[in-house]
């Protein structure tokens, strides 16, 4: 998709959320999601991730629409991996689990507090911020984005980030496990 996601979903623990709580937000960057949410958790679309999050057991097999449109999925961790080695991204030897020479072209050309990219695939990856659970607030929107996948590991569930030049002095896209009930964008992939 070329756009972040934005449809409200709301049951129970697995919610979606505008930065700062405010309707705007929402409309300018899309909503953000806790993992549970990004997966359908509820099973309001799809039954193949019921149950899946809040650090619950679940066996997601196959594409898990989760909340995305019929005909799109949210993506795993080795179409994420794909789409980097497609762009001849380089892994990072001195950071773990980073890309360099790979974020300002996923950018857009406009509203990054520093680090603007080139949007040389149409990603047009906008800087959305995130809401840290832990915290209870909302965080880094100019400076970073991330994206849930549907791939989990012990602890956590994998995403991958961008993050403004400012606040890391590389042009790097990091994967990462996040906890699940921290907030990320959701980016869909056709089926």
């Amino acid at each position: 998709m070329a756009e972040i996601l934005n449809f409200k979903y709301n049951y129970n623990t697995a919610i979606s959320m505008c930065y700062d709580n405010y309707a705007k937000n929402c409309v300018s960057y899309g909503r953000l999601y806790t993992w549970s949410a990004a997966m359908d958790s509820a099973g309001v679309f799809s039954q193949n991730a019921l149950g899946c999050g809040r650090n619950a057991e679940c066996s997601a097999s196959g594409n898990v629409r989760g909340v995305c449109p019929e005909g799109w999925h949210l993506p795993d961790s080795t179409e994420i991996l794909a789409l980097l080695k497609y762009m001849e991204c380089e892994k990072d030897e001195t950071l773990a689990n980073a890309y360099d020479h790979c974020a300002s072209r996923l950018k857009s050309t406009s509203g990054w507090n520093g680090g603007e990219g080139t949007d040389d695939y149409g990603f047009t990856a906008l800087a959305a911020g995130i809401y840290i659970s832990s915290l209870y607030e909302f965080d880094f929107q100019g400076y970073q984005t991330a994206f849930w996948s549907s791939s989990r590991l012990s602890g956590g569930a994998y995403k991958f980030s961008l993050l403004s030049e400012n606040a890391t002095e590389k042009d790097c896209v990091y994967i990462v496990i996040s906890n699940m009930y921290q907030g990320n964008s959701v980016r869909c992939l056709k089926d």
